[in-house]
């Protein structure tokens, strides 16, 4: 009875363990010869975005099929990746994103590859909402403009 238990168990173990199961492949996309491709970018859609850009989207081989087992950063900055493919990531920019070229670092099973200034995020366009007041007189009326995106260090003396 022991030894019909023990090989019952031993049956288990090698079924859980067989090939074709769930797990993503931790070296997606061999090459014919059975080596897993070299981890790449392609390229990065959009190369520039701003305020109104949420995502970017990279292309490339050698990705972790699974968003959690890569890693994106722009510069310093870590991406949240949303979904992923062995060919393809979209990554969600990060909040404290300022504006500059910045790096994007890609890691991916066991492998680290960048872009050097692949990503070009800009500021904001200036959006003016109020003009205070609307009419004056040349040369003694101050005007206040209010809006959003102006640069904080600006002074118009004109």
């Amino acid at each position: 009875m022991k030894k019909l238990i023990f090989l019952a168990a031993i049956c288990s173990l090698i079924a859980c363990n067989k090939p074709g199961s769930n797990e993503p492949d931790p070296n997606p996309n061999p090459d014919p010869g059975g080596q897993p491709k070299p981890l790449t970018i392609t390229t990065i859609t959009p190369e520039t975005g701003n305020g109104a850009t949420l995502t970017i989207t990279i292309t490339g081989t050698g990705f972790h099929p699974t968003p959690s087992q890569n890693e994106v950063k722009l510069g310093n900055l870590i991406c949240n990746v949303g979904t992923a493919s062995a060919t393809q990531l979209v990554v969600g920019l990060p909040l404290n994103i300022t504006e500059g070229f910045y790096d994007v670092v890609v890691k991916a099973n066991g492998k680290t590859t960048t872009r050097t200034a692949g990503f070009h995020y800009t500021a904001d366009l200036p959006s003016i909402t109020t003009i205070s007041p609307e009419q004056g007189n040349s040369g003694t009326t101050t005007v206040t403009i209010t809006g959003t995106g102006f640069n904080p260090i600006g002074d118009f003396r004109g």
